[in-house]
């Protein structure tokens, strides 16, 4: 009965404790839930911000993508005229090359073919910026990649281009 009454009374101690601290893990709890309740409000402002955001790009992007694709296929046709193959112009303004049936994205072509289509995404970017003004556009280094072929297309682009605005190209 001793050993009894011990075991009892050191579960009773330790109950006691136990209680004791009920308050104290009741206001944590409190406290956790008011955090978590904070952290998920946060959350749901972020979510419903890179929605919008993601929708402002879709926007953006639809707005300017027919006036890019022109611009970009007409200084495509200057530069190397009907070729094999045709460029698309992406969603996300990216570059590929339908060709055989499959589209192919920029870095299949080489470094030099790679600058000359950008170099024309680059005119045609700014067309679409700039619908009623013809800016001056500065280009630094634009033929650093090109072999001298491509260097030749590259400057007769740019004689073209420079009868309707001023070009500045920095070498």
């Amino acid at each position: 009965c001793a050993d009894e009454l011990l075991r009892k009374k050191q579960q009773h101690r330790q109950m006691k404790a136990q209680t004791e601290q009920i308050p104290l893990l009741t206001d944590d709890l409190q406290l956790w839930q008011e955090k978590k309740q904070e952290d998920q409000h946060r959350a749901d402002i972020l979510d419903d911000t890179m929605a919008f955001l993601e929708q402002a790009r879709e926007n953006l992007s639809l707005s300017y993508l027919g006036p890019i694709r022109r611009s970009f296929g007409g200084y495509m046709e200057k530069l190397w005229g009907q070729q094999e193959g045709k460029m698309l112009v992406t969603q996300d303004l990216q570059v590929q090359l339908e060709r055989y049936g499959a589209a192919r994205e920029l870095g299949y072509f080489s470094a030099g073919q790679s600058d000359l289509v950008m170099l024309c995404m680059r005119f045609a970017l700014v067309d679409a910026l700039f619908e009623a003004e013809n800016p001056v556009v500065i280009l630094d280094d634009p033929f650093v990649n090109l072999d001298d072929d491509h260097t030749r297309q590259a400057l007769q682009l740019l004689r073209v281009l420079a009868k309707d605005r001023q070009i500045i190209y920095l070498v």
